[in-house]
């Protein structure tokens, strides 16, 4: 309460260089670096709602503990934003300690960042069975509301040393080493902010602390440690001691290096296990809803007369204009009103990251493309319609809007044309120009001219129009061959290939 404001936010004024992986949840989005929960995204903004700014939680990756802490948040009611900054992350915490600022960020302990960051720990609820088998790997659905399982580094002794040495399997039993201790051994190197070396460090907190160890090596029967000194005074003139502080000293340096590959190890263990499921549980899913959606409508295609389309005076949005727009609720539907009337697909690149036409520069080109098909192809502009992206498919309900993306190939098949809108503009986010060789590289736009490639003899019906004129797509062979590689293709949600 004493660093947020009382509804438990901050605005987020500190731009940072953020960045989501291609793998993401199944529903839940990652847009330009954050995920923002429900609680977070919520309108309108009333006195008592959510703000619309949520505190930042700094983190790595999306696939660090894919969807724990993010279904937490909507579990416990938390009005954080997860930030994912990657390989950027230790930096961005320093950089923000240094510079006095209030956050809160995800990183594990021990570890040497913690010898210049003085931070608070966070306590969720205890990890438990039933928390546990309450998670899914979907933020919004998840159930899980508590901490994770702690990870502890496991030592292992031979187990013919065990028997034969009776001094190191006593000293394997009985010592241990606080979190606390190791923080105390790392802060003394130089990574940590000392100036000792690692074997160093761990020689010095030998000789400070005896009263930790002395116990582990002294506990051995008279029995054993009488064979066992009669057999070291044989090999070699070591004392005893000494070459026990040479065992601890080795083990103490073995722990941190086991920790610190440990670590790295169980990081890089969890992101692939990871994104090798997510992959191939997502290529299951694409490739069954593929086979599943040749002959099924997930949701209406929606068309609209050319004339009413004329008529709206600007590229609309779906919700808008939902009255003027003629719905097809069934694959029959689809089958028998395309058999009737001509129906014309519309494709164009976005000129602005939230809105398709923020200027009004491609409705008027698509109209006037429109009309140049219908003469192309002898049918009367009164009797064609459009397939348009912007107002057949709904924008606001992200759970329908991806419905009627699974059906584009049954409304592509649906449409008798296609003509690609691409006449020189420019992005008003960006400022680059865009026409028709930016068209062809965009991901969304090569699914949509592969849709209808697919079609019999879909490639004659397909036009390009670039302002002056309609051209077939048949004479560029290269830009149309390209479209058939949507996957590499330029999205500005990596996610949505996915999609």
């Amino acid at each position: 309460r004493d660093i947020f404001a009382p509804d438990g936010t901050t605005e987020i004024t500190e731009k940072v260089e953020a960045t989501c992986a291609t793998e993401q949840w199944p529903v839940s989005e990652c847009t330009d670096g954050r995920w923002l929960p429900p609680r977070c995204t919520a309108a309108p903004w009333v006195s008592g709602a959510p703000s619309p700014w949520c505190a930042e939680m700094l983190m790595g990756s999306p696939l660090w503990s894919p969807a724990w802490y993010e279904g937490a948040f909507v579990q416990l009611g938390f009005n954080f934003s997860a930030v994912y900054l990657g390989g950027d992350l230790r930096a961005e915490i320093k950089r923000r300690t240094a510079a006095g600022d209030n956050f809160v960020f995800y990183w594990w302990e021990p570890d040497t960042l913690f010898s210049s960051v003085k931070a608070t720990p966070i306590a969720l609820p205890s990890w438990s069975e039933a928390c546990a088998a309450r998670y899914t790997d979907e933020p919004t659905t998840s159930g899980a509301d508590c901490g994770q399982r702690v990870d502890r580094l496991i030592r292992g002794l031979h187990a013919a040393t065990y028997r034969s040495e009776p001094d190191l399997a006593n000293f394997h039993d009985l010592f241990t080493i606080s979190n606390g201790d190791l923080e105390a051994i790392m802060f003394a190197t130089r990574e940590g902010g000392g100036d000792l070396s690692v074997d160093d460090a761990a020689c010095a907190w030998l000789q400070n602390n005896t009263d930790v160890w002395t116990d582990a090596v002294a506990h051995v029967t008279e029995d054993d440690n009488i064979r066992y000194r009669n057999r070291r005074r044989r090999n070699d003139a070591w004392n005893d001691w000494g070459w026990i502080v040479v065992v601890v000293a080795a083990a103490l340096v073995g722990a941190f290096a086991l920790y610190k590959a440990g670590s790295l190890l169980l990081t890089r263990y969890r992101a692939l296990r990871a994104s090798h499921f997510t992959m191939k549980q997502d290529r299951l899913k694409r490739l069954q809803a593929c086979v599943d959606a040749v002959h099924r409508c997930d949701h209406p295609m929606v068309v609209v007369r050319l004339d009413v389309f004329e008529q709206f005076g600007k590229l609309p949005r779906h919700e808008d204009v939902r009255a003027s727009l003629v719905f097809l609720d069934t694959y029959a539907d689809v089958l028998a009103f395309s058999h009737a009337k001509p129906v014309l697909f519309v494709s164009h690149q976005w000129l602005a990251y939230h809105e398709p036409d923020p200027d009004n520069a491609h409705f008027a080109a698509m109209c006037a493309a429109a009309r140049l098909v219908a003469a192309e192809r002898n049918e009367k502009p009164e009797d064609l319609y459009l397939w348009v992206d912007f107002c057949s498919v709904p924008q606001r309900n992200r759970a329908v809007q991806a419905a009627a993306i699974r059906s584009l190939p049954v409304f592509a098949s649906a449409c008798r044309f296609m003509v690609c809108v691409c006449p020189p503009a420019r992005h008003k986010n960006l400022g680059t120009v865009v026409d028709a060789t930016t068209y062809a590289k965009r991901g969304w736009c090569r699914l949509e001219m592969w849709a209808m490639l697919c079609q019999a003899q879909g490639l004659s019906r397909m036009f390009v129009y670039e302002g002056d004129g309609l051209r077939p797509v048949a004479a560029r062979r290269g830009w149309y061959k390209e479209a058939m590689r949507v996957f590499e293709g330029e999205f500005t949600v990596e996610a949505d290939k996915a999609r």
